[in-house]
């Protein structure tokens, strides 16, 4: 279950980034992460070893001004599950 968030109650997740892609350390679930850094892509996977689906920034936010090719170097971004996750290259 989710809290609200103005009830102080809401919980922030963990996020080991083994990639060190510039993940920030914490989220809440439901919140938009993205790296800080380009990189490739990368796996991430929550405490119960479901994968998280991940894309590309531009992809995430719709941004059509952003040209992407096959192999592109662009931040990574995951919606935060109800989870602590590990991010890793894959």
């Amino acid at each position: 279950m989710i809290l609200n968030r103005t009830a102080g109650g809401q919980k922030k997740y963990k996020i080991t980034d083994n990639s060190n892609s510039g993940f920030p350390e914490s989220a809440y679930a439901g919140e938009i992460v993205f790296a800080t850094v380009d990189s490739y892509y990368v796996k991430v996977v929550g405490t119960s070893k479901r994968y998280i689906p991940v894309d590309t920034k531009s992809y995430i936010l719709a941004d059509s001004d952003v040209s992407t090719y096959a192999g592109s170097q662009e931040p990574y971004g995951f919606v935060m599950p109800a989870e602590d996750v590990t991010i890793s290259h894959s």
